[in-house]
C-alpha cells in the first residue's frame, strides 16, 4: 500500500511539473502572437494598406522586406479587398471569402490559423482586418509564416529524455509543429492510424475537449504518456509533450528507493530508541509527523510561490518586450521615412504617439515594481491631509470621462452627500480610482457604462466602481488581489497587464486602514467596493483644495496598456 501511495504521489509531482512547463510555453506562444498582431496593425496603418495600393508589387515587396526584421519566420504577405479578392508578391491566391478565417476577419477578429491558402497545401496564416477612415471594413492584411515557426518557439520544451518531444496541434488536431518537419501541417491526430484519435474516447477526445491533463497509449510498441494543455486563445490549440512511460517509471523507482532507504533508517532508529525510552518515543513520533506535515506545507507553498514567480517573470518580460518592440519598430519606420525623403507630418505624429504611449507603459510598470518593493520593505508612507472626499473623488472620476467617451464608454458619478471632510492621501486615492477605472475600460465593450458611487456611512465612506463588462469567473475572485496573480489571462488574453495592479490597489487601501472587495457575474459585469474609515488629523492644510494639475499625464500613464 505504501509503495502504491508513493508511486501516486511521485507520478502526480512529475505530471504537475510537466504541465507547468507546458503552460509556460503556451504563454510564450500567446505573447509572441499578440506582439506580431501589434506589428501587423502598425504596418497596415503606416502604409494605409488596401487592395488597390497592394497591386503595386514594389510596395508589397518593400513592406515584406521591412517586416522581415520584426516578424519572425515570415514567408510572404498578402492583401485582399472586402470581397476576398487577394494579391501576393509571390504566389497566386484563391478568393479568400471561401476560407473560414475570412468570416472571422469580417467580424473584426484577428486570426491565426492553418488553411490551404493556395488550394493545395496548408499554410500558417496570421491576418487582421483593415478599415478605411470611417471605420468601414475594406479588406484583409495577412502574413504567411514558415512552417517551422512554432517548432522554433517550443524547441526548449522537453523532458530530460532522448525519446521525449513536444508538438503543437490546432483545434482540428493538425500538427502545427513537430520535431519531424515532414509531420508539420500534414500529420493529424484525428487520423484513425494515429495512436491519439477520436475513435479512442480515452485519449483523442480528451486531448481536444479538456483544458489539460495526460493520457496513456502505445506508440510503435512503446508505452507512452502524453501531457497536454490548452493554449488560452480563441483557436483552442493544444501543446502536447510525449514521454516514454519507462522513463516516468524509472524516475518513480529511483525516488522510491531513496524514500525506502530513509524509512529503513528511521525504523531502526525508532526501534533502538523505543527500547530505552518507551513512552517518550510516542511523543517523538507525534512531533516528527507534525514536522513532516509542516515541511510538506512549506514545500507546497514554496512550489506555489515559485510557480507564481515564473508566471510573473514571463508576464513582466512580455510587458517590457512589447512596448520596446513597438518603440523600436516606430523608430525604424521614422528612420526609413526620413532617409527616403518621404516626411509626412501626420505619419510622424502617429509614430511619436506610439513611442510616447509605450514609454508611458514602461514608466507605469517600473513605478508599480518600485512601489511593490517599497511596500514589501515597509518604506511606503501616506501623506495624509484633510480633504473634501466627495470633491476629490468626483474630480478624479470626471477627469477620466473624456478619455472613456473617446472609447465609447459612459462614466456616471453619483453621491448621497455633497461634502465629507476626512484625512486621505490624495495621490494614493487617485491611483486607486484610476486603476479600477482603467480595468473597467479595458474589460468593457463599446456602449457599456461605468458607475462610480460615493456613499457616506457616517464612520466610513464607501466608493463603488461598477461596470457592465465581461465579468470575472467566480472561482478567480479570491486570487485577483494576490501578488503575482492575474485573473485577466484566464478569460481574455488580448488585454495587456502585468498582474500587479490590483495587489497594489489593495495595499494602498489597507494603508488607509480601509478594505476592498469585489463581486462579479461572468458576462454581466464587475463591482469593486472600497471602504475608507473617517478620521480627521491635526493639520495645517484645512484649506487644502485638491486639483489634478498633471491629470492628463497621470491618465496617460495609468491607461497606457489600453490600445485602440
Amino acid at each position: 500500500m505504501v509503495v502504491n501511495i508513493t508511486k501516486l504521489i511521485l507520478n502526480d509531482t512529475i505530471k504537475d511539473f510537466t504541465l507547468n512547463n507546458i503552460r509556460v510555453y503556451a504563454r510564450l506562444i500567446n505573447n509572441w502572437q499578440n506582439k506580431n498582431f501589434a506589428i501587423m496593425k502598425m504596418y497596415a496603418d503606416n502604409y494605409d494598406l488596401d487592395f488597390e495600393r497592394a497591386k503595386d508589387l514594389t510596395l508589397l515587396n518593400k513592406i515584406e522586406n521591412s517586416m522581415g526584421d520584426s516578424v519572425e519566420s515570415l514567408d510572404y504577405i498578402f492583401v485582399s479587398d472586402e470581397n476576398g479578392h487577394a494579391i501576393s508578391s509571390r504566389v497566386k491566391l484563391n478568393v479568400l471569402s471561401k476560407f473560414n478565417f475570412f468570416n472571422k476577419i469580417i467580424k473584426r477578429e484577428n486570426v491565426i490559423t492553418a488553411e490551404k491558402l493556395d488550394g493545395n497545401t496548408f499554410s500558417i496564416i496570421m491576418a487582421i482586418p483593415i478599415y478605411d477612415d470611417k471605420g468601414i471594413f475594406k479588406g484583409v492584411f495577412g502574413v504567411v509564416l514558415k512552417k517551422d515557426v512554432f517548432q522554433n518557439l517550443i524547441s526548449g520544451l522537453k523532458i530530460n529524455d532522448a525519446n521525449s518531444y513536444s508538438y503543437l496541434i490546432d483545434e482540428n488536431g493538425l500538427a502545427l509543429s513537430h520535431p519531424n518537419k515532414d509531420f508539420i501541417l500534414r500529420e493529424n491526430i484525428l487520423n484513425k492510424n494515429h495512436p491519439i484519435n477520436l475513435e479512442n474516447p480515452n485519449n483523442g477526445y480528451k486531448v481536444l475537449s479538456e483544458d489539460s491533463g495526460f493520457i496513456e497509449y502505445e506508440y510503435m510498441g512503446i508505452d507512452t504518456y502524453a501531457y497536454f494543455s490548452k493554449i488560452d486563445n480563441k483557436n483552442n490549440w493544444r501543446l502536447v509533450t510525449r514521454v516514454p512511460k519507462e522513463y516516468i517509471l524509472k524516475q518513480i523507482l529511483n525516488r522510491t528507493h531513496y524514500i525506502f532507504f530513509i524509512a529503513l533508517i528511521l525504523i531502526i532508529f525508532i526501534s533502538t530508541v523505543s527500547y530505552y525510552v518507551g513512552f517518550n518515543i510516542s511523543q517523538k513520533i507525534i512531533t516528527l509527523n507534525f514536522e513532516i506535515k509542516e515541511k510538506q506545507e512549506k514545500l507546497k507553498q514554496t512550489l506555489e510561490l515559485e510557480k507564481h514567480k515564473s508566471e510573473f517573470l514571463a508576464n513582466v518580460s512580455h510587458e517590457f518586450k512589447t512596448p520596446v518592440n513597438i518603440i523600436f519598430s516606430s523608430c525604424q519606420l521614422m528612420e526609413n521615412t526620413i532617409k527616403n525623403d518621404e516626411i509626412d507630418k501626420e505619419k510622424m505624429m502617429r509614430y511619436l504617439k506610439m513611442i510616447k504611449q509605450n514609454s508611458y507603459r514602461l514608466m507605469r510598470l517600473i513605478n508599480n515594481l518600485l512601489d511593490i518593493t517599497k511596500l514589501d520593505l515597509g518604506f511606503y508612507e501616506l501623506n495624509l491631509v484633510n480633504v473634501n472626499a466627495v470633491e476629490l473623488i468626483e474630480d478624479i472620476v470626471m477627469s477620466v470621462a473624456d478619455y472613456a467617451s473617446s472609447k465609447n464608454r459612459e462614466v456616471i458619478f453619483d453621491t448621497n452627500v455633497e461634502e465629507k471632510f476626512m484625512a486621505l492621501d490624495p495621490d494614493k486615492v487617485e491611483r486607486i480610482i484610476l486603476n479600477l477605472m482603467s480595468n473597467s475600460i479595458k474589460f468593457t465593450d463599446e456602449g457599456d457604462k461605468i458607475y462610480v458611487n460615493f456613499e457616506d456611512k457616517e464612520d466610513y465612506i464607501e466608493v463603488k466602481v461598477k461596470d457592465t463588462g465581461i465579468g470575472i469567473p467566480e472561482d478567480k475572485l479570491n486570487v485577483i488581489f494576490d501578488k503575482f496573480r492575474q485573473a485577466q489571462t484566464l478569460f481574455r488574453r488580448e488585454h495587456e497587464g502585468s498582474g500587479i495592479g490590483l495587489y497594489l490597489v489593495k495595499q494602498l487601501v489597507e494603508l488607509h486602514g480601509g478594505e476592498i472587495s469585489v463581486s462579479s457575474t461572468l458576462g454581466e459585469g464587475t463591482e469593486f467596493v472600497v471602504k475608507f474609515p473617517v478620521r480627521i488629523i491635526e493639520s495645517n492644510n484645512e484649506n487644502f483644495s485638491y486639483s489634478i494639475s498633471n491629470k492628463i499625464e497621470k491618465i496617460n500613464i495609468e491607461f497606457s496598456d489600453i490600445y485602440d
